[in-house]
């Protein structure tokens, strides 16, 4: 069993990593599975 972790990140706003091309890459797929 894994480890509870004791301490979670979360950079919603870009400081750490710029995520906005993944998370848009993300959406244009499940847009696309749904034929949208």
């Amino acid at each position: 069993m894994l480890p509870v972790p004791r301490l979670t990140l979360l950079d919603l706003d870009g400081t750490l990593v710029d995520s906005v091309p993944d998370l848009a890459a993300s959406v244009n797929a499940m847009l696309a599975q749904l034929g949208r």
